[in-house]
């Protein structure tokens, strides 16, 4: 019935796993029985001892003890031999027990030599051994009846024919208690078996789902790089055309309209990177690229870049930085938990003061504490903040706010930095957010910064090395605009041909190149005729493994879309140049 679930494995997908799991089990119970065994054997053999028949008992104690050494070596090997089927395997295991039972049922022939009480002791421990087949067996029925069928049935027939001196009564009776033992046996092996049954079906979804989820987080992977890498190139090409266009003489009119198209572009890309963000630490492929870095100095940059709107809104900037600690973690990450707390902080605040402080803590910890004077968070929104899309002041989805995952993110990533966070809130009054980090024992290397040189950037002569048609145009508009020459390349031996004519200043190279080319590999070939070539590497991947192979390969890059100032003050600041572009 459709919606139905079956607890029992459908034979034509789980038959052979069923079995192949049925004989792990059973070889797994028959290791742990040889003790419990000898044990019986022992008491059978002094039930049964007579001077007359001492070596035919010893003999039988034997045989039956080599018999479970055999079963000990024989079974796992079963389990493990996968040359032939799970069914042939299982039932060369219940020929061995059929032995195995043969041998024990040969005991019978001691019975009519036994006194009254043993017996009654003979046949409790036969019932014994019978009820611990059932649970060593798993109560598989078709090794419970080879093995315990011989010995109950020969049982029954000594109680038959042999004479019982108290009571002519007692051996029919205990030949009928015998048998309905035999069927209770019977009967919880049935339930033993289904509970096996309906546990290797749990056993078989769940590795089902693990599977399913394995393959929906592979392709969340998958989609992941190439969103990171498609959805970034249209984004970082309209950002270098609204750069372009913000540079040229413009009305009053056009000036507004670029402006607000630039604003845009920057909102998309943050709501673009925070999505991002967000299913990557979903799809649990986040990992840390750890390095020793100066945390002031990160903090400040990020405090920094908020000067602009915050002086139009009329908020104070502070930091104050009582220490200057020194962090060994992801620079990256770290910075992302700043800035999206920066973010709030500056959206939720129209006037006052926001501060960045940092301070000492607790041994080989430091605070960062960032405080605003901005709306605040009611109690009650207090424990909601976290959440994924929350947004506790804008029931209008207002874009200008976001898409509500700054400080879920920020969550999920802190506690990957080692770091703690805490966030205190007055409504209409603060927001503070405390959070503490570990210090670096480790000492910082001292950077050798390169002499500056005097040429201008507007002089200077940019390689840039993309396939991208509408990327290279945009680019080049950008730097032709404030005076730069560029030379276009779209693969590596369009960019080695490029620098057989004139060798320039530096080279802009995208990471991901047409027919599976690497930029890293297009810098080798290129720096094969222009030895100390500076070089950018411009990429929209954002996964771990790249972002570590680029590191490894020592070049500076940057991620799409890359922000008009971000771009200029890197190749200012890798030049040398005396000055630095309008970047107004």
């Amino acid at each position: 019935m459709e919606g139905k679930t079956n607890l029992l494995p459908p034979p034509e997908t789980e038959d052979e796993s069923t079995e192949q799991a049925l004989l792990e089990l059973i070889a797994g119970n028959v290791q742990r029985v040889p003790l419990a065994i000898a044990f019986l054997v022992f008491v059978i053999a002094s039930l049964c001892y007579t001077a007359d028949n001492k070596w035919l008992i010893l003999l039988w104690a034997i045989v039956v003890i080599s018999m479970q050494y055999v079963r000990y070596l024989v079974l796992p090997a079963l389990v493990s031999n996968k040359q032939l089927s799970s069914s042939t395997r299982l039932f060369q295991a219940t020929m061995l027990s059929l032995i195995n039972g043969l041998i024990f049922a040969s005991a019978i022939f001691f019975f009519g030599d036994l006194d009254d009480v043993s017996k009654s002791v003979f046949t409790i421990v036969f019932l014994g051994l019978a009820q611990a087949s059932v649970t060593t067996a798993v109560g598989y029925r078709p090794i419970i009846i080879v093995f315990v069928g011989p010995f109950l049935v020969a049982l029954v027939s000594a109680w038959l024919f042999t004479s019982f001196e108290i009571s002519r009564w007692i051996p029919p009776a205990m030949s009928i208690l015998i048998c309905l033992y035999a069927v209770i046996l019977l009967s919880m092996a049935g339930d033993i078996y289904d509970s096996f049954l309906r546990a290797h079906q749990i056993q078989f979804q769940l590795r089902d789902a693990l599977e399913s989820e394995k393959e929906a987080n592979s392709a969340k992977t998958r989609f992941l790089a190439a969103a990171s890498h498609d959805l970034r190139q249209p984004l970082h090409t309209l950002s270098l055309y609204s750069a372009a266009l913000m540079q040229r003489p413009l009305d009053n009119k056009s000036a507004e309209i670029a402006t607000s198209m630039n604003e845009a572009l920057t909102d998309m890309s943050r709501e673009l990177d925070s999505l991002l963000d967000m299913s990557k630490l979903d799809a649990g492929i986040v990992q840390l690229d750890n390095d020793n870095f100066e945390c002031a100095d990160s903090v400040r940059r990020i405090v920094n870049s908020y000067s602009t709107i915050c002086h139009e809104k009329g908020i104070t900037l502070a930091c104050d930085f009582q220490i200057q600690p020194t962090m060994y973690s992801d620079r990256i990450l770290f910075e992302r938990v700043v800035r999206n707390l920066m973010d709030n902080a500056v959206k939720y605040t129209e006037s006052g003061r926001i501060t960045a402080t940092i301070a000492a803590h607790e041994k080989d910890r430091f605070q960062l504490i960032l405080e605003d004077t901005g709306i605040g968070i009611s109690a009650s929104d207090l424990d909601y903040v976290f959440q994924e899309f929350y947004q506790s002041d804008n029931p209008e989805r207002d874009r200008n706010k976001g898409l509500g995952l700054g400080l879920a993110i920020v969550k999920r990533l802190t506690p990957m930095l080692s770091g703690t966070i805490d966030i205190k809130s007055v409504e209409n009054e603060f927001t503070r957010v405390t959070m503490t980090f570990p210090v670096s024992q480790q000492k910082q290397p001292v950077e050798i910064l390169k002499e500056r040189q005097d040429l201008p950037l507007s002089d200077r002569h940019i390689l840039i090395i993309d396939d991208d048609t509408s990327v290279r145009t945009a680019t080049r508009v950008l730097f032709e605009g404030i005076g730069c020459t560029v030379t276009e390349a779209a693969d590596t031996a369009g960019a080695v041909a490029s620098v057989q004519t004139v060798a320039p200043d530096i080279a802009l190279v995208d990471l991901r190149l047409p027919q599976g080319e690497s930029g890293l590999n297009t810098v080798d070939r290129v720096r094969e005729l222009v030895s100390d070539l500076p070089v950018i590497i411009v990429t929209g991947e954002t996964s771990p493994s790249v972002l570590k192979s680029l590191k490894l390969s020592g070049h500076p890059y940057l991620a799409k879309p890359i922000d008009k100032t971000e771009l200029i003050d890197s190749i200012t600041d890798i030049l040398g140049c005396g000055l630095t572009a309008n970047t107004t």
